[in-house]
C-alpha cells in the first residue's frame, strides 16, 4: 500500500489532450521533440515501469488510456506486428476505469491484458483492497509527473502529456511525439527503426553516468545530494514551479482537493502612520480534502497542502511546501516500517532520523551542505512544529537585509545559526523534512515540509520590504510635487 496517496486512486482525473490537432509547433521538421535536458533522467524513468512488452525491434514506449479515441484510433490501425518495433505499453491513470486498468497492467505486465482493455472484452478488477495495485497505480502516476516535469523543460508546447505519448531513441537520443494521426504515426515508426533503440541499448543509456558527474572527481559525496536537490518533490509539487505549474501538480494529485488562493497586500505606512498600498500577489495556495468538502466520505484521509510564493520584487516562484495527512480510518493506516521504506526510495536515505517515543523525525539535506546532527535536528524541529498548522510558517522568517545591524541579525561563526531578535535559525540550504506519528504498527499522522534555503527566502523578504520603502518614497515625493503645484487662493 503506497503511504504517500493511499486512497487517492479512484477519483484521480490528469489534466489529458488527446488531440493530434493542437498544433505542437517549435519541434523538428517533423513536430517531434527532443528531449536534450532530463534525458538519462527519462531514460532511467521509463526503465523502471511497469511496461507491457509486444514485439521486436528498436525500443518504443506508449503512454495511452483504453477510454482515449486517438489511443483506439492507433489500436486499430496499427497492431505492433506493423510497426517492427518492441512496443513497451503503459497504461496511464485519468479515470476510474482507466486507473484500474493501468493497475491491473502493471501488476500483470501481461500483453494480453493489455488487449483486453483496449477491446473492451475484459473489465479490470477493483484495485483499493489490493496494496500492490495501489503501489503500482502511484508510481504510474509520480513517473507523469516527472516526465511531464521534464517535458517542461524541454519546450514541450502543451501542459502535459497528450495521449498517446510515444517515447524512442534515435543513436543515442531522446524523442517524443505524442497524439495521433496515421501519417505522423508512421514516421515515428520509421524513424524509431532507422534510430536503432534496442533494448540493450536502452539499458546502457539509461545506466551512463549523467554528463555532468562522469569523470569528475572529488564530488562522490556532493553528487547525489545535488542531484536530488532539483529533481526532489511533495506528490509532484516541486521547490520553484510557477503559479500555473503548481496547480498542474495539485490537480494531478487529486484533483478532488479544494483550491483556496490567499491573497498577501505589500503595505507600509506613510509618515503620518496612513497605510499605502504598494502592491498584492499569491502568497500561499492552500488544497485540502477533509470532513468540509463536497464528496469526502468519512473513512478517507484528511489531506492539507500549503504552497508560499516568492512575493515581488522577486520572480513568483514556489519557495515553501507543506503537506499533512491525517489517517482517521484505524483499517487503512499505513504501516510505519512500509512508509519509512518508501520515503527512504524516493528520497534515499535521509540524513538525520531520529524517533522519541512514537513520533520519528526524518531530514535530507539536499544541496550538498555538511551540517551536524545539532543542526539537522534544529533545521527539522524549526520547519515541522508549525504553530499555525493553514500556513508554511513564511510569516515567522525574519527580513533578512544586508543592512541590518549586528544587534538585528547576527550569524555564528560556523555560519550556520542565524539569530534575528529572540529567535534562531539554522541556514541549511534546500531540506526536506518529515514527521511521522506511529498509533501501534501504523501510522496516523504524516506532515512533510519541502524549503528552500532560509537566507534565500528572507533576502527576498528583504527584497520586497526595500521596494515597498522604495515605492513609499516615490509616492511622498510625488504628494509633495503636487502639493507645490496647487495654486494659491485670492487674499
Amino acid at each position: 500500500m503506497s503511504p504517500i496517496r493511499h486512497l487517492t486512486m479512484a477519483a484521480v482525473v490528469l489534466t489529458t489532450i488527446s488531440l493530434k490537432t493542437i498544433a505542437l509547433a517549435a519541434g523538428d521538421a517533423d513536430d517531434f521533440y527532443e528531449i536534450k535536458d532530463g534525458s538519462r533522467e527519462l531514460l532511467a524513468l521509463l526503465e523502471s515501469l511497469p511496461y507491457a512488452t509486444e514485439g521486436s525491434g528498436p525500443v518504443m514506449y506508449t503512454f495511452q488510456y483504453s477510454e482515449c479515441p486517438y489511443s483506439q484510433g492507433m489500436y486499430r490501425d496499427y497492431p505492433a506486428t506493423a510497426t517492427g518495433l518492441e512496443l513497451r505499453r503503459l497504461m496511464v491513470p485519468v479515470s476510474e476505469r482507466s486507473a484500474r486498468e493501468a493497475a491491473a497492467l502493471g501488476t500483470s505486465r501481461n500483453i494480453a491484458d493489455y488487449h483486453a482493455f483496449m477491446s473492451g472484452s475484459r473489465v479490470a478488477p477493483p484495485v483499493r483492497s489490493d496494496p500492490h495495485g495501489v503501489e503500482i497505480h502511484n508510481r504510474i502516476l509520480e513517473a507523469v509527473a516527472t516526465f511531464e516535469s521534464i517535458l517542461a523543460r524541454n519546450a514541450w508546447p502543451a501542459r502535459g502529456l497528450v495521449y498517446p505519448q510515444f517515447v524512442w531513441l534515435e543513436e543515442g537520443r531522446v524523442f517524443t511525439s505524442a497524439g495521433y494521426e496515421r501519417a505522423d504515426y508512421a514516421k515515428a515508426v520509421a524513424r524509431a527503426q532507422r534510430g536503432g533503440g534496442l533494448a540493450a541499448v536502452w539499458r546502457a543509456a539509461a545506466a551512463a553516468p549523467h554528463p555532468a558527474t562522469a569523470g569528475t572527481a572529488g564530488t562522490a559525496e556532493a553528487t547525489p545530494a545535488d542531484r536530488r536537490s532539483s529533481a526532489v518533490n511533495i506528490v509532484g509539487i516541486e521547490l520553484g514551479m510557477t503559479h500555473e505549474q503548481l496547480l498542474a501538480a495539485v490537480r494531478a494529485h487529486d484533483p478532488k482537493l479544494r483550491l483556496m488562493e490567499h491573497t498577501s497586500d505589500i503595505i507600509v505606512r506613510d509618515s503620518y502612520r496612513r497605510p499605502f498600498k504598494v502592491d498584492d500577489y499569491v502568497a500561499e495556495i492552500q488544497a485540502t480534502w477533509d470532513q468540509r468538502v463536497r464528496g469526502y466520505q468519512a473513512g478517507d484521509p484528511q489531506q492539507l497542502i500549503s504552497v508560499v510564493f516568492t512575493g515581488p520584487p522577486s520572480e513568483h516562484r514556489v519557495e515553501s511546501i507543506l503537506r499533512e495527512v491525517r489517517y482517521v480510518d484505524t483499517q487503512s493506516y499505513p504501516g510505519f516500517e512500509a512508509l519509512v521504506q518508501a520515503l527512504t526510495t524516493k528520497y534515499g536515505a535521509a540524513d538525520l532520523s531520529e524517533r522519541r517515543s512514537q513520533t520519528t523525525q526524518m531530514v535530507w539535506q539536499l544541496d550538498g551542505k555538511s551540517l551536524s546532527e545539532r543542526h539537522l535536528r534544529m533545521l527539522g524541529g524549526s520547519a515541522l512544529n508549525s504553530n499555525n498548522s493553514h500556513s508554511t510558517r513564511y510569516h515567522l522568517f525574519p527580513v533578512i537585509d544586508d543592512s541590518l545591524p549586528p544587534n538585528v541579525l547576527s550569524i555564528s561563526g560556523d555560519g550556520m545559526i542565524i539569530r534575528h531578535g529572540n529567535a534562531q535559525y539554522v541556514e541549511g540550504g534546500r531540506f526536506l523534512a518529515i514527521q511521522i506519528v506511529q498509533q501501534g504498527s501504523g501510522v496516523n499522522f504524516m506532515r512533510a515540509v519541502l524549503q528552500d534555503s532560509m537566507m534565500k527566502i528572507g533576502r527576498a523578504r528583504g527584497a520586497t520590504a526595500q521596494m515597498a520603502q522604495a515605492a513609499l518614497a516615490r509616492h511622498e515625493r510625488e504628494v509633495r510635487a503636487a502639493t507645490q503645484q496647487r495654486r494659491s487662493p485670492d487674499i
